[in-house]
This record gives C-alpha cells, sequence and structure tokens, in this order.
C-alpha cells in the first residue's frame, strides 16, 4: 500500500464514527418510491448542502430539465421526474480525461408493514455490529461511503490528476431509471462506478429483464372469482415454457448460472382475483424475469402467448389488453472483465475485505443503462444482502455490516487515489 492509500485508510478509521453518523442521518430521510412519484428531494437538498461544504462544484436538478430527454427511447414518462432532484458535485482536475463517477440512488422501496420491522426503519440503529434502516443496504450506504471516501482524500491534501464525479441520483426502485440516464447524459464519464450492488462483489454484467402483468375481466357480470381464477391459472400455464427459457438462459450464461439471478429468472410477482368481495369479474398476473435477449425477442414471445390465449378467453367471455410493462425494459449489457478500472477495484476490494472479491453479473439495476449511455467501463460494487434473506434488499430491518461498510469505504478511497492521481 502506498503513503498517499495508507493516509485515506487511516482516515477513514480514524473518522469511522463520523461516517456512521452520516449514514444515520441519510437514512432518517423518508426517500420512499411509489412508481409514480417519490420522495426523494428532501435528501437530495440535504446531500447537495454536503458537496458544497466539500467544495465541489454543486448541481441539483429534474431528470426531466435535460434538453429533449422526454424523447429519449429509455425515458420512462408518469414518473414525476421533475420532482425527483439528482444531485451532482464535481472535483474538478485539470486533465479531464479519465474521470471518474460514484454513483448511488437516493430513493428506496416502501417501509411495507411496519408490523414486520423490530428495528426503526428511519432509525438508523446500529446493533451487534450491523446498521438497520430502510435502504441502508440499497442504497443509502452508497451516498454515505462515496462522499467520505472523496473526503478523506481531499482533506488528506492529497491533490487528484482526474476529476471526480459523486452523483446521487433519483427513482431507481421500480425500474424506474430516469435519474441514472440523466446523470449519465448530463455527465459523461470514463469510468462510472454505481455502488447500488450486493455482496461484497463486483457486476459487470446487467442482465435484461422486465416487469409485465396482465388484467382479466368478464364481459358478464359473476357472484364469484371461480372464472377469472381459472383463467388466471391458463395464463400462469402458458407462462411456464416463458419461464423455463428464461432460466435455461441465465443457467446457461456463464455470470448466472448457479447464481440468484438463475434461481430468480421467472418470479409471480402478484396474482389478485376481486377485491375483499368486490370486482369479483377482475383479475391480475404480475411476473418479473430476467433474460439475455433483447426487447423484440420477448415482445415476441409474449404477443404469440397472448394470441393463443385471447382465442380460449372469447370464448369464456373473457377481456384482456394482454400483456404490459409496468417498468422500463433493462437492456443485456456486458462491460469488459478485464477493463482496468475493474481489475483494479477487484484487487483493492479483495485486499481491504481479506478474500477474494468475486466477479458476478447483477441483479436488475441501472447498470444497463449506464454502459449503455454513460461508458462501457461501468460496474456495480456493493454490500447489500441478498433480496431473499433476513435484513437484505427490500427486506424488513434492512442492514449492512459494519465491517463491510469499513473496507467498502476504503476501498473506494484507494481506488480514487491510484486511478486519478
Amino acid at each position: 500500500m502506498s503513503p498517499l492509500e495508507a493516509a485515506v485508510t487511516e482516515y477513514i478509521e480514524k473518522h469511522k464514527t463520523e461516517m456512521y453518523s452520516l449514514l444515520a442521518k441519510l437514512v432518517s430521510f423518508d426517500t420512499q418510491n411509489f412508481s409514480s412519484y417519490g420522495r426523494e428531494k428532501e435528501c437530495a437538498e440535504y446531500i447537495a448542502t454536503l458537496y458544497e461544504e466539500l467544495g465541489l462544484e454543486t448541481d441539483l436538478f429534474s431528470p426531466a430539465s435535460l434538453p429533449n430527454i422526454k424523447e429519449h427511447p429509455d425515458f420512462l414518462d408518469g414518473r414525476s421526474a421533475e420532482d425527483r432532484p439528482n444531485v451532482v458535485g464535481v472535483y474538478r482536475a485539470e486533465d479531464e480525461s479519465g474521470r471518474v463517477m460514484l454513483a448511488a440512488h437516493t430513493d428506496t422501496m416502501p417501509v411495507g408493514d411496519p408490523e414486520k420491522w423490530t428495528m426503526p426503519p428511519f432509525g438508523g440503529e446500529i446493533k451487534d455490529g450491523r446498521m438497520f434502516g430502510l435502504g441502508i443496504g440499497d442504497n443509502k450506504f452508497g451516498l454515505a461511503t462515496s462522499y467520505y471516501a472523496l473526503k478523506a482524500v481531499i482533506d488528506s491534501g492529497i491533490p487528484l490528476r482526474r476529476s471526480v464525479v459523486l452523483c446521487a441520483y433519483s427513482d431507481e426502485e421500480y425500474g424506474g431509471g430516469n435519474g441514472a440516464l440523466a446523470a449519465a447524459l448530463k455527465y459523461p464519464c470514463d469510468v462510472i462506478v454505481n455502488t447500488d450492488g450486493g455482496n461484497y462483489e463486483i457486476w459487470m454484467v446487467a442482465p435484461g429483464g422486465s416487469v409485465y402483468e396482465i388484467k382479466l375481466k368478464s364481459v358478464e357480470p359473476v357472484n364469484s372469482s371461480e372464472k377469472i381464477i381459472e383463467a388466471l391459472y391458463k395464463v400462469k400455464t402458458r407462462l411456464n415454457e416463458f419461464a423455463r427459457r428464461r432460466k435455461e438462459e441465465m443457467h446457461n450464461n456463464k455470470w448466472f448460472g448457479g447464481t440468484d439471478m438463475e434461481k430468480g429468472a421467472y418470479r409471480i410477482m402478484e396474482f389478485k382475483v376481486g377485491d375483499a368481495g368486490s370486482n369479483l369479474d377482475t383479475g391480475k398476473l404480475g411476473f418479473v424475469f430476467y433474460t439475455d435477449k433483447d426487447k423484440e425477442a420477448i415482445e415476441k414471445e409474449l404477443q404469440e402467448i397472448e394470441a393463443d390465449l385471447r382465442t380460449e378467453f372469447e370464448k369464456a367471455g373473457i377481456e384482456t389488453e394482454g400483456f404490459v410493462p409496468t417498468t422500463r425494459f433493462f437492456h443485456y449489457m456486458e462491460a469488459d472483465e478485464n477493463d482496468p478500472a475493474i481489475t483494479l477495484m477487484r484487487d483493492l476490494a479483495s485486499d481491504a475485505i481479506g478474500y477474494p472479491v468475486k466477479m458476478a453479473g447483477a441483479a436488475l439495476s441501472d447498470l444497463s443503462l449506464f454502459l449503455k449511455y454513460g461508458s462501457k467501463s461501468s460496474f456495480n460494487i456493493g454490500i447489500a444482502g441478498d433480496f431473499g434473506r433476513y435484513g437484505g434488499a427490500h427486506q424488513p430491518d434492512e442492514y449492512v455490516e459494519l465491517h463491510e461498510l469499513l473496507a467498502y469505504t476504503k476501498t473506494l478511497a484507494r481506488f480514487i487515489v491510484k486511478w486519478c492521481t
């Protein structure tokens, strides 16, 4: 480890309690994402003050403010982008080539059932070496660690040759993407480190995929849900082959085979009929999937299934608008596993945590947008827990391990030093 790297790691160790306090403060902001609107603004304004106090060129802006962005093929309408700002802080160096962005999203999933939380969702409390809070792993730790990594460099008096961009972007959950898209377009960088990752792994392949739903309605009034239930089961059965293909694709992909992405390559997210005794003539099935196919290929498969179902449903007196996407389509994208920024981060992260860090495929995230519209040298690295385990992303009692948080921050700071000096 070089003297400059040692200086920033010592700084972070000395100021770790302050960093934990900052993370708790960020958790205290209610930034829940409700798809069509979100509560990121107050938190973004607070982050802007942090960037200004650090001496960064600070820009608080709406993703919708970019010229012609609403005509962009990957801009998602109906998300209240005007009221969900991004905030960017730029450390400006003389050499603008090779500049790096450290990105994290401010929004979180909704709290859900408060009774399932044993720790306060907005508390940022520490217990047994863990800090708890809504969105702490997905992705508020990224806001705190990227800020403290750059702060360690600046406060240690280390001049940088390359510029660093800190970006807190909005609307990532529920397949949003407008915040990341606007950040990539307005602040082009040669390297983009998206902190929205998990398991202390480097994710350098973005899976394709989306969330779809199909709604059914009986043409004639009914006094039982049975008709719609039977129809929805037909939909579910017809989707079995679609599901098999998605799981086979992930199994045969070297970045996803044997991972949670293969296991969850197709998941039913909602199966609903009626509404507590009313609306017995309606039903809905929603599902998420991962793929390495493009949007056109997926739509062709779903259109074929839909055409067959329509013939049956017309005979049964059931109406449907077919399969409708409820999120943007995530593009399958790959970074080069031998990219120098990726291999540098892998080596530094491994050294900090004490074991070899795995290179893997990502969950559905805005990595696909950063790779497609930002830089081919884009990747995720983060410490969120798996979606399916206690305290993982999108789970009650969401938490991060403090020893991982500390190692991660030191890794980012050392990356800045080595990449930008």
